[in-house]
């Protein structure tokens, strides 16, 4: 459980003991709700920044101790960061507070020899997972907005994810790199009506939820 300090502290101590070192660290927990600001709870807002921050921070508060000079800390950002897209305003700014503290951790930890860099994946979709005509119709249109005309892969991900945690980088700390295919450059689909109908979301569009 990336949120229980308790549980990172264990993981990472066990991860250290296999060879007596730890030289790389991957904050990959996270997760999106697809879902209007005007619809959310305080609770649930709360649950998703501490899934998505909080973890990052658990990740590096615990695994820098446990690391030498060299070490390289990555965290999964997002492109919801760059893009105003609909249903991610929670996400979005959870995700732009760990690149923010990428940058300050990156700073603090320079001294250590400890480089903190962070990547913002776009849609990624393993190539052989079903999915449900929800999740396609989601696919398609990510697809649609992606100028290199389809959605990423996990090895798109994984290779940035080896520059950034290898030698190859080591003049390289407190960035965040874009892997997303271009959709950087567009505000991302909206996939709102999809999701709950088009009567509510003109509602939600004129500020005024049900």
């Amino acid at each position: 459980d990336a949120v229980d300090e308790g549980a990172v502290k264990e993981a990472l101590t066990k991860a250290h003991a296999i060879t007596g070192r730890l030289d790389i660290v991957v904050s990959v927990v996270g997760g999106p709700t697809f879902k209007p600001l005007l619809m959310r709870e305080l609770a649930d807002v709360r649950e998703e920044l501490d899934l998505n921050f909080s973890s990052a921070f658990l990740a590096v508060r615990h695994g820098v101790p446990l690391m030498e000079r060299g070490g390289s800390i990555v965290c999964i950002s997002t492109a919801a960061v760059t893009q105003p897209t609909w249903g991610l305003s929670i996400y979005g700014a959870a995700k732009a507070a760990v690149e923010r503290f990428v940058k300050a951790a990156a700073f603090e930890l320079g001294g250590a020899g400890i480089r903190v860099n962070a990547i913002r994946p776009g849609a990624t979709v393993p190539p052989d997972r079903e999915l449900d005509e929800q999740f396609q119709q989601m696919r398609e249109l990510y697809t649609s907005e992606t100028p290199l005309g389809r959605v990423g892969e996990p090895d798109d991900i994984a290779q940035v994810v080896r520059f950034l945690a290898g030698p190859e980088s080591g003049w390289v700390t407190g960035q965040s790199f874009s892997v997303d295919g271009g959709m950087d450059q567009g505000k991302g689909p909206n996939l709102m009506d999809a999701f709950y109908g088009t009567e509510l979301m003109d509602a939600i569009r004129a500020g005024k939820p049900a």
